[in-house]
């Protein structure tokens, strides 16, 4: 539990500066300790946890129509995809997990260097994708900033416009664990005796946010996701 709080302290501390990242850093930090379903278990509802405060906090400014006609649609569409991964992907769950993660660090390094304005060509395919890695890795923020980031200039509003999309898509996940036998009393009461972690984490992040420009921070992320996900693939799981 100390291990999976320092990570779950890190990761989350990020996704409350950003908006996005918290759950693929502390999966791929965490699975040096515990499987990644036991890890989706037990973070996806602290994740939620930390998603509702950041949302009460800034409610008034959410994107509602970004959120409404243009992001959630697409990943609702590719989320029951990803949820079927893991089932017919068992022995390669982890190895396809390290190539996420190094793919979504190698994307947001790309976001961090572009400079165009407008929309992204291929916006909704990406955003389809980013349903389907958030189905079955809970971890679709990163591709989800990369094609709406320039949407929303405004950081306070886009990181409480992205917690309300990870509400969403994280409760139907929850129905997913709960039928596949991976959420339960045990791993239930591993999520609650790590609240006061994310209220940590989210405090925080919190005052990074209005202290520090985030592209720095952006990309300290993006170095950190690649060399969690090298880790990983090296290892082989």
């Amino acid at each position: 539990m100390i291990a999976l709080a320092a990570c779950a302290f890190v990761a989350f501390s990020c996704e409350a500066l950003a908006g996005f990242g918290g759950t693929v850093l502390a999966l791929a930090l965490g699975a040096e300790v515990r499987p990644l379903p036991e890890l989706l278990a037990i973070f996806i509802p602290a994740n939620m946890a930390l998603s509702l405060a950041l949302l009460v906090r800034h409610r008034e400014v959410i994107d509602w129509r970004l959120l409404g006609r243009r992001i959630l649609p697409a990943m609702a569409l590719g989320l029951p995809f990803g949820l079927l991964v893991e089932h017919f992907a068992k022995n390669a769950f982890q190895p396809l997990f390290a190539a996420v993660v190094i793919g979504l660090a190698i994307l947001e390094a790309l976001r961090l260097r572009a400079r165009q304005t407008g929309s992204l060509r291929g916006g909704a395919l990406l955003l389809g994708l980013a349903g389907v890695v958030h189905g079955a890795y809970g971890t679709g923020g990163p591709l989800v900033v990369f094609v709406t980031g320039r949407d929303v200039p405004d950081k306070q509003a886009f990181r409480a416009t992205l917690a309300m999309l990870w509400l969403v898509l994280n409760a139907v996940l929850v129905i997913g664990f709960v039928l596949h036998g991976w959420l339960g009393a045990r791993t239930l009461g591993e999520t609650v005796m790590l609240l006061p972690v994310v209220a940590g984490a989210l405090a925080l992040g919190e005052w990074c946010a209005a202290r520090i420009p985030d592209r720095p921070f952006r990309a300290f992320g993006a170095a950190l996701l690649g060399a969690a996900g090298l880790l990983l693939l090296v290892r082989g799981g």
